[in-house]
């Protein structure tokens, strides 16, 4: 066999090569498929290509290695010409710059010798592993071939197991290759935004723009950026782009060649600066030249937004590659009111649900030595907590051991005081089948208020309807008087004595105050309410009795959040609307202010709304003043601008649906879309804190 004479090659220029791996790569189309026999009939075109810029005596010997040592998968079937291209300009490219590096011509034959023999054994076995053209294209690219082995026995270049570990991160867990060295910093940075060079490893690494990474740039500094605009330091397409070759081994003045002509490079733009336990948006000075830069793990995002506590929580997960689950402190969660908002579909109820199953029966210090067990209450419109319908509360029961659930029917809630009694006589006697000004009716309520008591009986109001009715009609009251009587007297007393006489002083109240200081998760469950317009009473009389319980409480111990509770409401726009033209319901008026003082008065006293709705324009202004925490996922553009106002340019419209945006005191993470922790998750870390 004849020797290859190297001394003469390496006094050529090393852009030699360069040239040989572009005339190969220019031969071959990247969407056709290629087997064994086609590529060594383009021998003499090939030779053709190269005798423009080659010597001719040398000529032979690259294109007889090249058909030599073919992609292994190319024996099997066909590949395809972008396959065979990546094949070029990584593997063969270095083949190539080992035989020009080495001076030995035996060392050459050596290395042609082994290669030939695996070409032989490649070619014997082909028929024993059958591969489909399908097949070949939905594997990897990077797996086209076998590494070309080196004299040394060892893979030429860095293209070990690691490395294609490294640049497969979809099949091998994130922890094996976060430790990798993605780069190092090069010239021309600044304090905003530092220039980096990408290792061999992390060349063709399909998620490397926009990763977040970390360097050291001082000593007690730390920085964590986001590395984008990946591109070549020459005009070379990404498609086409060749390895770097940055490795241990790799001789200097190769790498500097390397680095100047197809390194990959990249902009690091900086977030947050840790130096002494402070945080600051940018450098002091510019990062020097060659210090390591490295894969941002779900520790270093934590050690930068999530600030330690001994209240934490956990409710979501980052939707990003690098889905870490973010801690929330509860103490500040349960000052701020909660506003959730999103399309329909976008998974509201899905993220109240797992925010508030965190929360429920969590243990809070709210003096020295005294702690209490945070509850909740929700008004739940559709039946979707009350049936389970997200699996929490059955997740809980599993792993916890508890289902804190107590569901109350709101079609059987009883009547309490004086306003309910009124109410429920009204609705079951039918009055407003009278046909009366509801204006009027309310006249006519408000003055029976002020005379029926608890304890009133049919023949009561019997007596004190009329005085009622000439005081809401005075000019002609009497045909209203006698119209009232006969519809009365018509349907008896038998309603009263079987449907609202056994309703009287019921205990639920005294039981809600009971599963609250055991903390436990009240739902109220309005959907079992057919006549929607009832919901707002519902609604007004329960949240008018915590209003009063939280007050009292805090009268007397005069210590704020001394009992703290959760309260959610589902659908908040027929409860608490912008304008009550929209909407009906008995009560909607005064549920509407109630909810307004609470969010605006009774923060101190413990209390933090959760109000969930679909749009912004639908809910009271006055409420929407004192909301401190907002869970945006994609809205509407007829909110846009309203949204805007209150949380800044956010691109809202094209947000993804289940993904949800965490703004507020509460949140130090705005900028990552956050998706809610399915319910064993949830429920195995509520146990841990168990």
């Amino acid at each position: 066999m004849s020797k290859i004479n190297t001394n003469k090659i390496q006094n050529e220029d090393y852009s030699k090569i360069d040239i040989i791996i572009r005339e190969l790569t220019s031969i071959f189309d990247d969407n056709i498929f290629y087997n064994v026999r086609q590529v060594r009939k383009k021998k003499s075109h090939i030779i053709d290509k190269l005798e423009r810029s080659i010597p001719r005596q040398y000529i032979n010997r690259i294109v007889n290695i090249f058909l030599k040592n073919l992609p292994k998968k190319i024996y099997h079937g066909e590949i395809l010409g972008y396959q065979l291209k990546r094949y070029i300009e990584k593997k063969f490219n270095k083949f190539l710059s080992e035989i020009f590096k080495c001076g030995d011509s035996k060392v050459k034959d050596d290395i042609y010798n082994e290669k030939e023999g695996n070409f032989n054994k490649m070619r014997n076995n082909a028929n024993e592993h059958p591969t489909k053209k399908d097949d070949l294209n939905q594997k990897h690219l990077l797996e086209t071939s076998d590494d070309i082995t080196l004299y040394d026995g060892q893979p030429l270049g860095n293209f070990s197991n690691a490395s294609r570990i490294s640049q497969n991160p979809k099949y091998f867990p994130l922890s094996i290759i976060r430790n990798d060295e993605i780069g190092r910093i090069s010239p021309n940075s600044n304090t905003k935004v530092a220039k980096c060079t990408i290792t061999d490893n992390y060349q063709e690494h399909p998620y490397l723009n926009g990763m977040y990474v970390t360097f050291n740039a001082f000593p007690g500094n730390k920085t964590l950026g986001r590395i984008l605009n990946i591109h070549t330091l020459n005009s070379t397409p990404s498609k086409l782009l060749k390895a770097s070759l940055i490795n241990n081994e790799t001789n200097q003045d190769i790498l500097n060649i390397i680095r100047d002509v197809d390194a990959r490079v990249g902009d690091i733009y900086i977030d947050k600066v840790l130096f002494k336990g402070k945080f600051y948006k940018e450098l002091g000075n510019a990062p020097p030249t060659g210090i390591p830069v490295y894969e941002a793990t779900e520790k270093d995002i934590k050690e930068f937004y999530c600030k330690p506590t001994d209240n934490a929580i956990q409710f979501v997960r980052i939707n990003k590659r690098l889905g870490f689950i973010p801690d929330f402190d509860l103490k500040q969660i349960i000052t701020q009111h909660i506003y959730i908002i999103g399309k329909t579909g976008a998974g509201k109820g899905l993220l109240a649900n797992a925010f508030m199953a965190s929360i429920v029966r969590r243990n809070l210090e709210i003096a020295p030595g005294e702690e209490r067990n945070i509850p909740c209450l929700y008004f739940d419109y559709t039946g979707q907590f009350a049936n389970d319908a997200y699996g929490y509360f059955a997740a809980l029961e599993s792993i916890c051991g508890e289902d804190p659930r107590v569901v109350v029917e709101a079609n059987t809630i009883g009547i309490q005081n004086e306003e309910d009694l009124i109410e429920i006589f009204c609705r079951k006697y039918r009055i407003l089948d009278l046909g009366w000004d509801p204006r009027k009716l309310g006249s006519i309520q408000r003055h029976l208020n002020s005379r029926i008591t608890i304890d009133s009986t049919f023949q009561d109001f019997l007596n004190e309807l009329p005085n009622a009715i000439r005081t809401a009609y005075s000019g002609n009251a009497q045909n209203h008087v006698q119209k009232l009587q006969d519809h009365l007297c018509c349907l008896g007393d038998t309603i009263w004595n079987t449907e609202i006489e056994p309703l009287k002083s019921p205990t639920l109240f005294n039981q809600l105050v009971e599963h609250l200081r055991n903390g436990k998760f009240v739902i109220i469950n309005l959907s079992s309410l057919r006549n929607s317009e009832y919901k707002p009473g519902t609604v007004y009389r329960i949240l008018k009795f915590v209003h009063e319980f939280l007050n009292d409480n805090f009268t007397r111990t005069q210590r704020e959040m001394d009992f703290p509770v959760i309260v959610g409401i589902d659908e908040a726009q027929n409860f608490a609307p912008n304008t009550t033209k929209l909407h009906s319901g008995y009560y909607l008026e005064e549920c509407n202010s109630l909810i307004s003082q609470l969010c605006a008065e009774d923060r101190k006293t413990g209390l933090c709304m959760l109000l969930i709705t679909q749009r912004l324009s639908w809910i009271n202004r006055n409420v929407l003043a004192n909301i401190g925490a907002w869970f945006v996922s994609k809205i509407n553009y007829v909110d846009l601008d309203n949204l805007k106002k209150e949380l800044g340019t956010y691109d809202f419209v094209h947000f993804k649906k289940w993904n949800f945006h965490i703004f507020g005191d509460i949140s130090s993470i705005q900028k990552f879309p956050t998706i809610a922790l399915k319910p064993e998750k949830l429920a195995e870390l509520k146990n841990e804190d168990y």
